[in-house]
């Protein structure tokens, strides 16, 4: 049957989301410029080609090859809801600004005839996409406002100008160089798999698996965590802590204490780390490298799982009883609910936190930040699910030690996805490079299988490397 859709691998890291922000004088996204204020109902990138049509007698149509491009018009259009002297001189680009008494500013016109009204270097819309750490940038050049500037009050309503900004040539480059440009990130760090060996896997497509540079020794890294732009994984039972910029090589560092070191999570800026059988959890706010430990609101016999999502940190507990801490920072921490199931891994994902079980019927959700948890039936029973995975606006988990998996689209309900192609002791499971990920914790097989359909159907990767009794349990991306 012929394709209906052009969804494919990698679609859902491609999709542009939200409205972005716009600056004005952009350089980099290390230097991204002066943000120009709250808008209303988004921003329009618009370029519109000019063609030239070579028409010959007798032709009844338009002949391929014979129309040439002999110009083109760049625009972006915004609706601003948030006014200064400094932003409002965008739309009166000739304004002239000056003090009108001791408290106000005046912007008035300057001569008519005046030709330097080009003030701007360019203005950019920086946007984010899909599956991409980096955002996008999509930047006009000399831009000058050209539409009218309208003010329309009305009661109960905030005021929304629309303006209209157009690229322009300069004799400065030539008159050839185009006045615009789209700034697209380059996906470059890969997916990093760890757990019980002397190396890390890595993979660049998601499918394909290779091993790291030597760590050194053999042990268990369970904790591992990817944030700004570095990997990082703290060795159980030690205090020893590698870090990473791309997955192959690692440089040993030192944390605190020697603990059970068990789950990460990066958020805010932070990677904060959580240890079993202890009432003590670490975290670092430069990658790694310096380490804070402090103490817990309690010590619980296991910290199956950590996450990050909305602006606050979830943490499970298993003890004689279970529960849950959340963090706005990572260093204060609060106990919370989450006594509708034993917790085997966490999830973040379209607002929602997610417990899933380490058996029973049920599942756990929570809309509030991890304060109130509500159980909620799942179609995969007396099952050990160790990985939960968020992305293309679904959540999808595998069952361990079996070929089911099963998925949600709100974290509330959910239903039965695909077999994978193999029963594995299914260990962690990740949304990165358009596709859901799943490696297998097993000693001999190291299998590993992925979707790219959002978990309804599913095939095999490449195996993990390894050798002996490696096993690989942890995934960052």
């Amino acid at each position: 049957m012929a394709r209906r859709h052009g969804i494919e691998s990698g679609t859902y890291g491609k999709l542009l989301l939200d409205s972005g922000a716009l600056y004005k004088n952009f350089t980099d996204f290390d230097n991204l410029g002066i943000l120009i204020g709250a808008t209303r109902g988004g921003a329009v990138f618009t370029r519109t080609p000019e063609y030239k049509d070579l028409k010959y007698e007798g032709i009844p149509g338009q002949v391929a090859g014979q129309k040439q491009l002999v110009g083109e018009k760049v625009t972006l259009d915004v609706s601003i809801i948030s006014f200064d002297t400094d932003n409002l001189r965008l739309a009166i680009p000739n304004a002239i600004i000056s003090n009108f008494g001791s408290d106000h500013r005046q912007l008035t016109g300057a001569e008519w005839d005046d030709l330097g009204v080009h003030t701007l270097t360019n203005i950019a819309l920086v946007a984010q996409l899909s599956g991409h750490d980096e955002p996008v940038a999509l930047v006009i050049d000399n831009p000058l406002c050209e539409n009218d500037l309208t003010f329309g009050l009305k009661d109960k309503a905030e005021v929304v100008s629309k303006w209209v900004f157009s690229a322009f040539y300069t004799e400065a480059g030539g008159f050839a160089v185009p006045p615009w440009r789209m700034l697209w990130p380059i996906e470059v760090h890969p997916v990093v798999a760890a757990g019980i060996a002397n190396i890390a896997a890595y993979s660049n497509d998601g499918i394909n698996w290779l091993s790291s540079a030597s760590l050194g020794s053999a042990g268990t890294n369970r904790a591992l965590a990817y944030g700004d732009s570095r990997y990082v994984m703290v060795r159980q039972s030690s205090t020893q802590v590698r870090r990473s910029t791309d997955g192959i090589n690692w440089t040993l560092g030192a944390v605190p204490s020697s603990r059970v070191w068990d789950n990460a999570a990066y958020g805010k800026g932070r990677l904060v780390v959580f240890a079993n059988s202890t009432d003590k959890m670490m975290y670092s706010d430069d990658g790694g490298v310096n380490w804070t430990e402090i103490t817990l609101p309690l010590s619980a016999i296991g910290w199956p799982d950590v996450v990050y999502g909305n602006g606050r940190f979830v943490a499970a507990y298993s003890d004689a009883a279970q529960g849950c801490a959340y963090s706005t920072d990572g260093a204060a921490w609060t106990l919370g609910g989450l006594t509708q199931v034993i917790v085997a891994c966490l999830g973040y994902g379209g607002g929602v936190f997610v417990a899933l079980a380490t058996g029973g019927t049920n599942a756990a959700y929570s809309t509030d930040g991890g304060l109130t948890w509500t159980a909620t039936p799942i179609p995969l029973t007396s099952g050990i699910f160790f990985g939960v995975a968020y992305g293309s606006g679904r959540f999808v988990s595998v069952k361990s030690s079996s070929n089911e998996s099963m998925y949600s689209t709100d974290g509330i309900n959910w239903s039965a996805g695909g077999n994978l192609p193999s029963s594995e002791p299914w260990r962690d499971v990740i949304y990165a490079k358009g596709l859901f990920i799943v490696i297998s914790g097993d000693t001999t097989n190291r299998k590993t299988a992925y979707s790219n359909d959002g978990g309804l159907t599913w095939n095999a990767g490449g195996d993990l490397p390894g050798s002996g009794s490696d096993s690989f349990q942890r995934l960052a991306y």
